[in-house]
């Protein structure tokens, strides 16, 4: 199975999307909350890893 390339095309486009809707809901956000925010996530995903 392999996706189209329209569908590459669509999840590009989804992609940028959710990126963006990130990135305004932490508009304004200080960079140390945002670094926070990452290390917490990442550590979230390694203990996800851990208990596959």
């Amino acid at each position: 199975m392999s996706v189209t390339r329209e569908g590459k095309l669509a999840i590009r486009e989804l992609w940028k999307a959710r990126t963006a809707a990130v990135a305004a809901l932490m508009e304004g956000w200080d960079p140390s909350d945002i670094e926070h925010l990452a290390d917490g996530l990442a550590a979230f995903a390694e203990a996800i890893k851990k208990g596959a």
